[in-house]
């Protein structure tokens, strides 16, 4: 191809271009050049007149911030010298010739708008600067460095942030958080951030972009009752109950409890509090006011707003559920007392673990709330018992025995039976004080217990009609008191107490034999057996007792004399 010289005078030779070479290179090259011509031709030239001040931040604009409708024209910057390059203020001030930025290219009309608008932003630009008071902020703003370039881009601002300058420079600066803030307090800044820009893309990008990327605190209404649940484990409250259990008796197998326990444990390693949960769940922390603050019904939530309104949905459903509990516990508490005579403590003890766990209830037993009198009785000549003396020195020699009672030896009387009598005082003046504490068949009376029952109503309701019967039951029974020696007890009980469990099952009564802890006790006669139950099953147990303690005595007689 041979372009005609520059200093061609003939027109037309001035506006040819000469293709040399074979034929059919040459007609394609032909073609080729003439559709680069007619493109050239649509081409249009756009001049944009620029301040030279502003000439290399619009060359850094479109650096940072690249537009594809720039990139389909060229763009040919102005030519200035060093000195307008290092200085471009001092050099415009003896410049008298403006400069322009051309646009050449199809485009040129689309190109030379954007041009314009950059133009404008740098013109309108400005340097706006946040403080910051809270050390966390700042902290924020570094772990999520890399998200800040793609703010950058879209909002179209620069944004740098620093932690070390000088606090005074700061102090008329508003904080971040917008709280009151005491003007006779310091507020030391940990940080500064700086946004380069419009000042409307400012803004947008601090409350879009940058606002929600910072933590800040606020307060939840939640009822101070309810505070202690968000810091303790559900499984805390689980061993509660579980131990409460077991001090009501309900501890029918060690292995049950010995596999509960072991439930327990994992329970507690895989369950966690609620503030943690919501803390790795939301990634908000959870602060609690002070302990001892009245009125305090309100917790501190701190982290992002986006995740402060998961955690607040998932905590308002939470304290939905504590009202119901609430609400269940309420019902729980319903408590009504049950009284019978102290003689059947043991008996209500017994079956204090199958009401339990057949009501679902719970069993307080209250023996020191009676201030009744304990019923006394004396042995007369209607009574049977067996009399063992330890030896001869234990009584005098000419000691009076009842009309009833036959002397085989100084050492060993055989009684009949005899049964408690009480001293008819119906016969005494009404004004004394004495008959107020006599009942309606002229007997003192006697020591009464009370038996708390705990639960739902209709539980509690239940449990109670069953220990009334069964204490129904019990009033229904007559206790002996049987004078057996001591001696004779273990032959009567025998090996792991198989002989007189035989003698209960066979009668149908109840056996108790003194502990042995307090056979030596002054206040307890060792000598003294109780047979409980129907009257017909009472007295063939008796009797039964009876003839074995006399066998018994005779051996030890036959043995020792």
């Amino acid at each position: 191809m041979v372009f005609p010289d520059r200093f061609e005078s003939d027109p037309k030779l001035a506006c040819e271009i000469r293709i040399v070479g074979t034929k059919s290179a040459v007609s394609e090259a032909k073609r080729e050049l003439e559709d680069v011509l007619k493109s050239l031709e649509d081409e249009v030239e756009k001049s944009i007149p620029v301040d030279p001040s502003i000439l290399k931040g619009i060359n850094q604009y479109r650096r940072n911030f690249p537009n594809p409708d720039l990139e389909t024209v060229r763009v040919i910057m102005p030519r200035y010298n060093n000195h307008m390059q290092s200085n471009p203020e001092n050099s415009t001030e003896h410049s008298t010739e403006p400069l322009y930025i051309k646009l050449i290219g199809s485009k040129a009309c689309t190109a030379a708008q954007i041009l314009q608008q950059i133009i404008k932003d740098m013109q309108e630009q400005i340097v706006q600067e946040f403080p910051f008071t809270d050390p966390s902020h700042i902290s924020v703003l570094e772990r999520n460095r890399s998200h800040l370039p793609e703010l950058e881009r879209l909002y179209r601002v620069q944004i740098r942030f620093s932690r070390s300058f000088d606090n005074s420079d700061f102090d008329s600066y508003s904080t971040f958080d917008e709280r009151p803030v005491n003007q006779s307090e310091f507020h030391p800044v940990s940080g500064i951030l700086v946004i380069t820009g419009v000042q409307e893309r400012i803004n947008q990008v601090f409350e879009e972009g940058i606002k929600p990327l910072l933590p800040i605190e606020e307060t939840f209404p939640v009822p101070q009752e309810f505070h202690r649940n968000l810091i303790v484990t559900p499984s805390d409250t689980t061993t509660r109950e579980q131990s409460r259990r077991s001090l009501r008796g309900n501890n029918n197998s060690n292995k049950r409890n010995n596999n509960a326990s072991d439930q327990v444990t994992n329970t507690t390693a895989e369950t966690l509090s609620k503030a943690m949960e919501i803390k790795q769940k939301h990634s908000v922390n959870i602060r609690l006011p002070p302990q001892h603050t009245s009125g305090s019904d309100y917790i501190f939530l701190r982290g992002t707003p986006a995740n402060i309104e998961a955690a607040k949905a998932d905590l308002t459903e939470w304290l939905q559920q504590c009202e119901l509990i609430k609400a269940d516990k309420i019902a729980r508490s319903y408590e009504t007392v049950v009284e019978f005579p102290f003689r059947f403590l043991s008996s209500i003890l017994s079956m204090r673990a199958d009401l339990c766990s057949k009501h679902d209830v719970g069993i307080r037993v209250d023996t020191g709330s009676s201030s009744s009198t304990t019923t006394t009785t004396s042995i007369s000549n209607n009574s049977s018992s067996v009399v063992l003396k330890p030896s001869l020195s234990s009584m005098p020699e000419h000691s009076s025995l009842d009309n009833n009672t036959t002397d085989t030896s100084d050492d060993i009387t055989f009684c009949s039976i005899s049964k408690p009598t009480v001293e008819d005082n119906s016969n005494n003046d009404n004004g004394n004080n004495e008959n107020d504490e006599l009942s309606s068949t002229g007997l003192p009376k006697e020591k009464q217990a009370k038996i708390i029952l705990r639960g739902y109503q209709e539980h509690v309701s239940a449990a109670k009609i069953e220990l009334e019967n069964t204490i129904n039951k019990l009033l229904a029974e007559v206790t002996e008191n049987l004078f057996i020696p001591v001696e004779t007890h273990a032959r009567l009980i025998g090996a792991r107490g198989n002989a007189i469990q035989k003698v209960m099952r066979d009668y149908n009564v109840r056996i108790e034999f003194p502990s042995r802890r307090n056979i030596n006790s002054a206040n307890e006669d060792g000598n003294t057996v109780l047979v409980t139950g129907a009257p017909e099953n009472v007295d063939q147990a008796c009797d039964y007792l009876i003839s074995k303690a006399n066998e018994f005595v005779s051996l030890i007689f036959l043995f020792f004399y």
